[in-house]
């Protein structure tokens, strides 16, 4: 019997690879590098299957192999910027998309995934640019029309990105993310056609990849909570949940010893003097879903305040200057301290060079809420807080474009409520009075101009009217709340979690304890 050539089992691999195969394509695959060590092929495809099993340092490393043995081939460049991306490196991921567009400028792949990945810094007139010249090229791609309609919903620009969604729903019919994307933005009602078709679609006997199945479930929540069909609702919620986690690798004992170590952890202590110069850097922290994106909103409403979104810079640099945080952090000097703000600083400035104020949305910067103010005294702390079980239920809607592992199950969401709100009763004992704001979304939703008065005062900045109408600001929002802030303040949100409430009990155990 003739034993098979490393190309031929390449070739077996691959097809292997497209019928959904993994694991024999994986055993042809690493019988091709046993034979040919560097086999670009086989490595590009084993980085496919490692991105499939979420398994993203894997795949990079498998991408970075195929790339160096073949750098004159777009495909693994294209792969290797996915991983990238995924791994929350939209910057790095956007030069390798760029570096595959050199070798082969008609790749729709690289052009559609670089207008993903400019999307994400804020970059959105860019991101638009992209999508605008492939569908030039490609009126069909739609991958393309899904990527525009986010960008123009996170523009604001609803209409356009409802018929934008609209326009891949139709070229891809049974492709149940797209739906999704619609949905988040309330651009689906209960019985109209595109509600019906996720029917159609969520009562096929088989046929959908779990990625799919997980769309589809998440989508026909959003559309059935619209609604008001409340269990059938949570049943698809529960089951697109339950999928998601599966695929979802989370250490929670970790996850939350890290968290209570933080009390433990000691912060230096921040010169009383010190200030920092412009631009003030605003932190709006809490949990996602707890109305963060409206605060911001708020704020970068005011004509001296740039909204800049999620950043994770400032974690970034704490981890370059203390790799062992948070336990490493009694380490930290003033001079150190001073080192991680100004890293900080000189990426923000470049961001808005002219801004005297510049927001940082990013939720999970409450573990840093010491550290902020050491290295940046002058900076402003928003903590925004929310009825957990309301904060609770919109997570467990959410399917999150980051890395929110906790977020899939009720109990561990619980549990990772309860121990955010231990921290955040941490940081209110140790830091300096007046130091940190609280926002209750509550207060906010009942007494808009109060609780904004309340907010730019906090920060230093004179009170605007302008604020109240944050709903008409020419911004791009780039969360899950993008469509909501585009609205003027309602109260629908609060206390929704009662029409849940005969399923959330493992939540509300956990938030008890």
């Amino acid at each position: 019997m003739t034993t098979p050539s490393p190309e031929q089992l390449a070739a077996q691999g691959d097809a292997l690879l497209a019928a959904g195969r993994d694991e024999a394509a994986a055993t042809a695959f690493r019988a091709v590098l046993a034979a040919m060590p560097g086999h670009a092929g086989a490595a590009n495809g084993l980085g496919v299957i490692a991105i499939r099993r979420g398994r993203l340092d894997e795949a990079a490393g498998h991408f970075r192999q195929a790339v160096a043995t073949r750098p004159d081939s777009a495909g693994p460049l294209v792969n290797w910027g996915t991983v990238r991306h995924l791994q929350g490196e939209p910057e790095a991921a956007a030069r390798l998309f760029e570096a595959a567009l050199a070798l082969a400028p008609g790749l729709p792949a690289a052009r559609n995934n670089l207008g993903n990945a400019l999307h994400d810094p804020g970059r959105s007139g860019e991101a638009l640019a992209q999508f605008t010249a492939l569908l030039a090229d490609q009126p069909d791609w739609a991958e393309a029309w899904n990527g525009m309609g986010n960008v123009l919903g996170d523009l604001g620009r609803l209409a356009e990105a409802e018929a934008a969604l609209g326009r891949a729903i139709a070229l891809a019919p049974e492709t149940p993310r797209y739906y999704r994307s619609l949905a988040q933005m309330g651009g689906i009602r209960a019985g109209d056609r595109h509600a019906l078709a996720l029917e159609e679609l969520a009562g096929r006997p088989g046929g959908l990849a779990e990625d799919d199945r997980i769309d589809l479930h998440f989508a026909l929540a959003r559309v059935l909570d619209d609604g008001a069909e409340y269990d059938r609702a949570f049943a698809h919620l529960d089951a697109g949940n339950a999928l998601k986690r599966r695929r979802t690798a989370y250490d929670e004992a970790a996850a939350l010893g890290a968290l209570d170590a933080l009390a433990a952890a000691a912060v230096p202590a921040a010169p009383p003097a010190a200030r920092t110069a412009r631009p003030v850097p605003i932190f709006i922290v809490g949990m996602p879903r707890s109305g963060t994106t409206l605060v911001e909103q708020i704020l970068a409403s005011h004509p001296r305040v740039f909204g800049a979104g999620e950043l994770d810079w400032f974690e970034r640099a704490v981890v370059a200057a203390c790799p062992d945080f948070p336990s490493g952090t009694a380490a930290l000097d003033e001079a150190a301290c001073r080192e991680i703000g100004a890293a900080y600083l000189r990426r923000l400035a470049r961001l808005a060079p002219q801004a005297e104020w510049i927001t940082d949305k990013m939720p999970g910067n409450f573990r840093l809420a010491g550290l902020i103010l050491a290295a940046l005294p002058g900076a402003r702390i928003v903590h925004v807080r929310r009825d957990p079980r309301d904060t609770g239920l919109s997570c467990y809607f959410q399917l999150f474009r980051g890395h929110q592992p906790y977020a899939y199950d009720l109990g561990e969401l619980g549990r990772h409520l309860r121990a955010y709100a231990a921290v955040m009763a941490h940081w209110r004992r140790v830091l300096p009075a007046g130091a940190m704001l609280d926002i209750a979304y509550e207060s906010l939703v009942a007494d808009p101009e109060g609780q904004a008065r309340r907010l730019l005062a906090y920060c230093g900045l004179d009170w605007d009217p302008v604020c109240l109408n944050f709903h008409t600001a020419h911004r791009a929002v780039r969360t899950a709340s993008n469509a909501q802030v585009r609205r003027p303040l309602y109260r629908g949100s609060v206390g929704r979690w009662q029409a849940y409430a005969a399923h959330l009990g493992p939540l509300i155990a956990a938030l008890a304890g």
